[in-house]
């Protein structure tokens, strides 16, 4: 099973990226014509670009998640895997992976099929946004995460955690700083977000995490209260 077969959870719960990321990223390329984002999910990322680019691409190797994607007219969906992306030799001017590079099987194999599909003077950008911090109960969610729930953890998701630090990026770096994604949310929309954890395919772990859920909800108070949930957001640029 893919890890994010329920693409209408992941649709509901995941947040979406700064505004002003997407006007960052069309910067990088020296044309606008066509943009690919690769491990699209439900295409957080991947709308956002269509104001941007004459045509944006998103392919995911899940069926539910491309199914579950929307965009404006000028984007479209497509399920396809990072080792054969569902794009023409030098059409794409901008390729983005956002919060998916850590689960590609084989990077090399990605970076081969980013360079087929380039166009002259195009860019890449890898974006993670990383661990939140959950406004006046962030000591309780770092405990929670940290503790014995983090064995659950695939060995991959410390790429996440360490803000993309390890990740092999054959390409001349440009520099670009995104602000943090900022979202004010309910009770029962954080534990939406936490629903959509891939740990909780792990034996055990959604048992150890509604305990935890419960513990959270006694602590937030007013269950419409909303607390300020920030993730930080790394990008890793570079020309192609």
């Amino acid at each position: 099973m893919n890890l994010f077969d329920s693409g209408s959870d992941y649709a509901a719960h995941r947040p979406s990226y700064p505004d002003e990321l997407p006007a960052l990223l069309a910067e990088l390329p020296a044309h606008r014509t066509c943009a690919l984002d690769v491990g699209c999910g439900t295409g957080q990322l991947t709308a956002k670009m269509g104001a941007y680019f004459d045509q944006v691409l998103g392919a995911d190797p899940s069926e539910s998640q491309v199914a579950n994607a929307t965009g404006p007219d000028n984007v479209r969906f497509e399920v396809g895997t990072a080792s054969q992306l569902p794009a023409a030799d030098n059409s794409v001017d901008l390729i983005t992976v956002a919060q998916a590079v850590h689960w590609f099987p084989d990077l090399d194999a990605f970076y081969d099929e980013a360079r087929r599909v380039a166009a002259p003077g195009a860019a890449i950008a890898l974006i993670s946004y990383g661990l939140c911090h959950l406004e006046g109960l962030n000591e309780m969610y770092q405990d929670f995460y940290w503790g014995d729930f983090h064995r659950h953890w695939e060995p991959e998701r410390r790429h996440v955690e360490n803000q993309l630090a390890d990740i092999t990026f054959p390409f001349e770096r440009i520099g670009i700083e995104s602000p943090d994604i900022v979202r004010d949310l309910t009770l029962e929309q954080f534990i939406g977000y936490l629903g959509t954890w891939s740990a909780l395919k792990s034996p055990g772990a959604r048992e150890e995490a509604e305990a935890f859920q419960a513990e959270l909800a006694r602590a937030w108070g007013d269950a419409q209260l909303r607390r300020r949930v920030t993730w930080p957001v790394t990008v890793l640029a570079g020309r192609i």
